[in-house]
């Protein structure tokens, strides 16, 4: 009996203690056996009861690079990270250097994965840049729909101000751009769809969405033809600008009025259907353009012709992309005469542009008037000394002549030979002129002197100021200090 229960208890210590004593294992797993090259894969390495050092190494580190050659692990996880580099097969290895388990037992089983590195795929990129189809939401296109036609035309009824277009590629891998919700407005729109195929080719497909106005007012200026904008929220009023409205063809029509410039401005759209503002007056469209000049609002004004200076001729510079008419005494001239009005006050003037420093001043002729007339009364000089010059050259010609004839008659008295006893000797003179090119030449230059004057000018005035400010309040100091001083005294 006692033996059997000696038994019985020796099985239940076992069964026990090999409950709670688990085993010590080490593995090692990837992320993916198979992998192109330039990619990589993750290799986890899991060390369960177990702590010490291991290296994680490749078998060929032209193939799959990475790993270590010794790292401490300690009854955790870790991972590693190999690139492939190229085309062929690597075993990684997990082998244990100083390790143990938790009963202090040496363990020193290794394990190791295979990893296979393969070539990229040639990926060849589609050129298909078509559509499979193409139309808009609720309204038919004409012509029908055909891959290979780019332009078509859809109608759409008064106070439309949106449509959806809807396209697909004929190929999976191109892109659309102009598909979905697109802006329309009254009259003509013309819509661009963009398709990119895979290698970056493009094809543009176009839809002509005119939509219908109740009653349009067309325009026709300069041989271009116009409609007049009938929707306010299409225009955008310029500063200083006003909601109001104008009679066009008995019909009524947005527009903007100021009480500065006096004009009353529509907005027309043109066969593309851009939208720009034109100043309205009496039947006629002149396109409006504000242009600043260091703060200066500009609206240029065609130039009378009585008024333009002389020595000025007609060219056109480019001012923010736009082109202006102007008049200049050079080509290579720095100054260009423009004609127009100051938005701000509503003054019309001729103005001096310096396009260094980018500032436009009032045209002051006071200052050109003066070399003008300089010049006039030089042109009246020269040419009373030429008149005198050529009346003195007819006079040697006399005065010679006379004496030749002496000569002549001396000589027939001596035997009919003749003998000339005096030289007349002749200087051509020349009228000096003054050229055009010379006249334009001062006139810049003594232009050139006053601007550089007045700007001289304005700077020493600002400076006085400056000082005259410092002065007065200087003084004003010192009389609160006297006062606050007589104040203590008393």
């Amino acid at each position: 009996m006692k033996k059997i229960l000696r038994k019985i208890l020796f099985v239940a210590a076992i069964f026990i203690f090999s409950e709670n004593v688990q085993a010590a294992s080490l593995s090692i797993t990837t992320s993916n056996t198979s992998v192109t090259i330039g990619g990589s894969v993750v290799i986890r390495v899991t060390a369960s009861e177990l702590a010490g050092r291991f290296s994680i190494t490749s078998s060929n580190g032209g193939v799959l690079s990475g790993g270590t050659s010794s790292t401490w692990i300690e009854d955790s996880t870790q991972t590693f990270t190999f690139k492939a580099n190229n085309v062929g097969t690597s075993t990684i290895t997990v082998t244990p250097i100083d390790v143990a388990d938790y009963a202090g037992n040496v363990y020193t089983a290794a394990k190791s994965v295979t990893v296979n590195v393969i070539a990229k795929p040639v990926v060849v990129l589609s050129g298909d840049n078509s559509l499979a189809s193409l139309g808009v939401e609720g309204k038919d296109i004409t012509p029908t729909f055909n891959r290979d036609a780019l332009e078509y035309s859809v109608e759409l009824d008064p106070e439309t101000v949106s449509i959806n277009v809807v396209a697909s590629p004929s190929h999976g891998g191109a892109t659309i751009t102009g598909a979905g919700v697109r802006e329309v407005a009254d009259g003509e729109n013309r819509l661009e769809i963009v398709v990119t195929a895979e290698n970056g080719s493009t094809k543009t497909y176009v839809i002509n969405a005119s939509v219908k106005e109740y009653n349009p007012i067309n325009q026709t200026i300069n041989g271009k033809e116009y409609t007049v904008v009938r929707k306010k929220s299409l225009l955008i009023a310029p500063e200083n600008y006003k909601e109001s409205t104008v009679t066009i063809e008995g019909e009524e029509v947005p527009a903007f009025t100021s009480d500065v410039t006096k004009y009353t401005l529509v907005g027309l759209k043109n066969e593309s259907g851009n939208i720009d503002l034109y100043v309205y007056q009496d039947g006629t469209y002149n396109l409006y353009k504000e242009y600043t000049f260091n703060k200066i609002k500009f609206y240029p004004l065609e130039f009378n012709q009585n008024d333009i200076p002389e020595g000025y001729e007609k060219t056109d510079i480019v001012y923010n992309d736009q082109k202006l008419v102007v008049y200049k005494t050079d080509e290579l001239s720095k100054y260009a005469l423009l004609y127009g009005m100051n938005i701000e006050t509503g003054e019309i003037h001729m103005y001096m542009y310096d396009s260094v420093e980018d500032t436009l001043q009032i045209y002051n002729d006071e200052i050109v008037k003066p070399l003008q007339e300089q010049i006039e009364q030089m042109k009246l000089i020269i040419a009373g000394l030429a008149g005198g010059c050529v009346f003195l050259f007819l006079l040697c010609i006399v005065i010679g002549v006379r004496k030749s004839k002496n000569n002549m008659q001396k000589g027939k008295m001596k035997g009919n030979s003749f003998v000339a006893t005096d030289d007349i000797q002749v200087t051509e003179v020349q009228s000096t002129k003054l050229s055009k090119r010379e006249e334009r030449r001062l006139i810049k230059a003594e232009q050139q002197h006053q601007l550089e004057e007045a700007k001289k000018n304005k700077k020493e005035d600002k400076q006085r100021a400056k000082e005259e400010a410092k002065r007065l309040k200087e003084e004003k100091k010192q009389k609160k200090k006297s006062k606050d001083n007589e104040d203590n005294i008393f």
